[in-house]
């Protein structure tokens, strides 16, 4: 029996322990206060206690993990939204309305649909509907478009639950390094704006990594998923 308590224990401090980078909330805060009287009736003796007090902390923990994942849904997509509405009014400002019909229409219908699953709560929805608007206007040109943009000087990190953006992802990129192998140089560039500058798989959404030259290729700026890039050779 004592050996299920000291489980049951061990699980409800362990859920809350990886959600430590993020802001707190009240279910984590209830998650600790159980964990903590868990301890202290396993130290007491009264193990039932110990028993029923651990359930409740994993059980808030879990409240804790999903309360977590709905802000970092609707963070992305007000994110991919607020980016969709600005490719929006640049694409009308150049004309696309009148030059792209086609384009212009799938991107205004999403771009509603986008925001109409916001408000709803339906954010995942809402961040496809911005990628949407973001692909149909892909074609639209500016009227000042002088060709590729040169290869960007830093990227910020964006969500893993999203865009997947680790140092392998992100070397990957054609406009970075296109090559997943060349993380090293992100890393090594890099380490001392990491949470742990030992763990190279530990990045935090809205770090600005600096992007090394590596081959004398001019950089400049910051990564922009709307521009189009010059290819990394």
């Amino acid at each position: 029996m004592k050996k299920l308590i000291s489980i049951l224990i061990f699980l409800s401090i362990l859920i809350p322990l990886a959600a430590l980078s993020y802001d707190d909330n009240e279910y984590q805060r209830k998650s600790r206060a159980y964990t903590e009287l868990a301890a202290k009736a396993y130290d007491e003796g009264d193990y039932e206690a110990a028993i029923e007090y651990s359930k409740l902390a994993e059980s808030y923990a879990q409240q804790s993990a999903e309360f977590i994942q709905r802000m970092l849904a609707k963070t992305e997509a007000e994110q991919e939204m607020n980016k969709a509405r600005t490719r929006f009014t640049w694409a009308k400002t150049n004309g696309a309305e009148e030059k792209y019909p086609d384009a212009y229409k799938t991107a205004e219908e999403a771009l509603h649909a986008g925001g109409v699953a916001f408000d709803n709560e339906n954010y995942d929805v809402a961040t496809v509907c911005a990628q949407r608007v973001m692909d149909a206007l892909s074609v639209v040109k500016g009227k000042n478009n002088t060709g590729l943009a040169e290869l960007p000087a830093q990227y910020r990190v964006r969500t893993w639950r999203g865009e997947r953006d680790c140092l392998w992802n992100i070397a990957a990129k054609k406009e970075i390094y296109g090559n997943p192998f060349m993380w090293r140089k992100l890393y090594e560039a890099n380490k001392d704006k990491l949470p742990d500058a030992k763990d190279p798989n530990w990045v935090e959404p809205g770090i600005i990594l600096t992007v090394p030259s590596i081959k004398g290729e001019k950089r400049s700026g910051l990564y922009d998923p709307s521009k189009t890039y010059k290819h990394f050779k």
